[in-house]
């Protein structure tokens, strides 16, 4: 079977989307529409093309690009904003160089993405742990201890929201760690800037909150085609430096063009400048988010009522689930969604995660309130004797610094025998990507059973 089969086999199913991308395949490229109405018809991978003397450079960028992150650095306030074409990865890469291009300490939450990770490594970055557990949002308090037990720290790293939508107090972060660098991975928070003033909600994208820089992954709440990002620093930043912000930009882009393809994609930037032209009328804006959170509520109030709302998410547009009060595990979860024509966008440990974007339709909705019918949930698990057991997390053990570790010569052995090994791979399971097992960590009992459980079977581990 074409791969292209498979999609379009999937796409058959008619599921309604609760998972990124946030235009739920509801994006239309005005453009084209303008010119079948001229008569000049063009189809959409005629505009697929690579940088030209005619053209433009995401790294080099003119009057196209250029303006694209103008509006954009209009739009959330920012002193400087630029774009990715190579996802949300490429913005931090960009934003940890730009931060730490000498390496340094850094403290950092232990829900980390596998990118920053991955780009710590590379910058010989050494990530100081906030706090132990992988699927824990960080404290105010948690990042005070750390600063009273470390010194020289360079910057404070900070995934907020998580995956899980819990938004991390941004602001009194940024009061206790003072003139430290605060950078946030803000991957699944692009849209809270819009909920600014909606039912007198206060500000909620990190930049407003006091953040240095953040990174938006857009396409996972925008309607933005995936890999479509940007990277915003500080009006302040920008401020302190000594240089004039066209050149601190011409900084970023050569940090920029280090770790991302010379190719990037101009169907994803057209996505870019088409959110940016209907993003631009506020009243629409208000109005469609406005909606879609008065029918998230009315789920969220039924879901509450029912005992299956988590109520650590803290993104309004994010549903977080819990069915840990009935008999079941993740594949019957799963299997209960499908059935109701929902695709969520993460089911774990009894928790299910759901995505929405104002791209989505009523009948989305309308499935998922129908989901969440008491009786519908327990007559579908009332015979069921399954429990799932609760996921045991504890603090890493770190035999050899992650930063020299990925480097070191390496044997691959099967996972029955890896146990007392140390690892020389990160490993964790994606979505959503927060890793499990870190190189230079040591495999125990509680590493050997994550392996065993997830399938795998063998690991890279240090010689």
């Amino acid at each position: 079977m074409a791969y292209g089969d498979l999609l379009k086999k999937y796409l058959e199913l008619d599921r309604s989307s609760f998972h990124v991308p946030g235009h739920k395949g509801n994006l239309k490229f005005n453009f084209l529409s303008r010119l079948h109405r001229l008569n000049k018809a063009k189809k959409l991978s005629e505009f697929d093309l690579t940088e030209l003397e005619s053209t433009d450079d995401l790294y080099n960028p003119g009057v196209f690009v250029g303006k694209i992150e103008d509006r954009l650095c209009g739009l959330y306030g920012s002193g400087i904003s630029v774009v990715s074409t190579g996802g949300n990865t490429l913005c931090i890469q960009t934003m940890l160089r730009f931060f730490l291009p000498c390496g340094g300490k850094i403290l950092i939450a232990r829900n980390i993405h596998k990118s920053a990770l991955n780009a710590m490594i590379l910058l010989k970055i050494s990530p100081i742990w906030i706090n132990d557990l992988p699927y824990e949002q960080v404290s105010v308090e948690q990042v005070k201890d750390s600063l009273k037990r470390n010194k020289n720290i360079s910057a404070v790293f900070i995934t907020s929201p998580d995956y899980f939508g819990r938004i991390a107090d941004i602001s009194k972060i940024k009061k206790i760690i003072g003139n430290i660098p605060l950078i946030v991975d803000n991957a699944h928070g692009a849209h809270l800037k819009f909920l600014n003033s909606i039912d007198g909600r206060p500000p909620m994208h990190p930049i407003d909150l006091g953040a240095d820089a953040c990174a938006d992954s857009a396409h996972k709440t925008l309607p933005v085609l995936t890999g479509g990002a940007w990277l915003h620093i500080s009006k302040n930043v920008v401020k302190n430096l000594n240089f004039k912000s066209k050149d601190i930009k011409s900084f970023m882009k050569n940090d920029m063009s280090l770790f991302g393809s010379s190719s990037p994609s101009f169907l994803t930037l057209i996505s870019i400048q088409e959110f940016l032209n209907l993003f631009k009328f506020k009243t629409y804006i208000n109005l469609s988010f406005k909606k879609k959170l008065e029918k998230i509520k009315k789920i969220k109030d039924k879901a509450l009522k029912f005992g299956v709302l988590d109520k650590s998410c803290s993104d309004p547009m994010r549903i977080l689930l819990d069915f840990s009060k009935f008999c079941c595990n993740d594949k019957m979860i799963s299997e209960y969604f499908f059935k109701n024509k929902i695709e969520p966008e993460f089911v774990f440990d009894k928790k299910v995660v759901l995505i929405s974007s104002i791209f989505n339709k009523n009948k989305d909705f309308t499935r998922l309130e129908n989901a969440l019918e008491y009786q519908k949930l327990k007559s579908e698990f009332k015979a069921r004797s399954i429990f799932s057991k609760k996921k045991c997390f504890g603090r890493a053990l770190f035999k050899i610094p992650i930063k020299k570790s990925l480097f070191l010569p390496y044997k691959i052995v099967k996972v029955v025998y890896s146990l007392g090994e140390v690892s020389a791979q990160v490993i964790c399971n994606y979505p959503p990507g927060v890793p499990f097992i870190f190189p230079g960590q040591l495999i125990g009992i509680k590493e050997l059973k994550y392996l065993v459980e997830n399938n795998f079977s063998y690991i890279k581990v240090i010689k």
